[in-house]
């Protein structure tokens, strides 16, 4: 089993709740480190391309920040879309519902992210490198949502305004 200390070997600024978010996950799935050159392996996908010792000079902080779906990187709306799209078009597959239903619930019912959703700021925007099952529940509860969702006392559309954990790399450069 992979712990975020082994993780933290390779990314030692990182906070620990930015490993358990993102990482720790796909590490205990599919091992860690991941090898580079990464060419087919899954973690490439995962980490925007980017090796390891890129990553290693990203800086995290926690930001509330505006989520709307116009401030997000055409990337990002691409993959809330990949997403969003199957749940409504009724294809998705049980193991997508879930990973759709529980963060659309949480939302429905606090109003915000169970947990901070990960991003780096492009210009004015956006690009989140995890967190787009909660990004996507967020913006359907938000545009697409009846009212009648809403009518149970404490409930209201959640606000685009979440806590996200915002990376800057020290060169600014974004994954792909």
């Amino acid at each position: 089993m992979v712990t975020v200390e082994q993780i933290k070997e390779k990314l030692p600024k990182w906070p620990d709740m930015v490993i358990e978010e993102w990482l720790l996950y796909f590490a205990n799935d599919i091992g860690w480190p991941p090898a580079e050159p990464f060419g087919t392996d899954r973690w490439g996908g995962i980490l925007g391309n980017r090796p390891l010792s890129w990553w290693a000079e990203v800086e995290w902080k926690q930001e509330k920040v505006d989520c709307d779906r116009t401030l997000l990187t055409d990337v990002t709306q691409q993959r809330i879309a990949a997403v969003s799209d199957p749940i409504y078009a009724n294809t998705a597959s049980d193991v997508e519902k879930g990973q759709y239903r529980r963060p659309f619930q949480h939302i429905l019912e606090k109003g915000a992210f169970a947990n901070p959703a990960l991003a780096m700021r492009d210009g004015n925007t956006l690009h989140f490198v995890d967190g787009h099952h909660r990004l996507a529940a967020l913006t359907d509860l938000r545009e697409k949502a009846p009212g009648v969702l809403f009518e149970k006392p404490g409930r209201q559309r959640p606000s685009a305004e979440q806590m996200v954990w915002i990376g800057t790399h020290a060169k600014g450069e974004l994954p792909s």
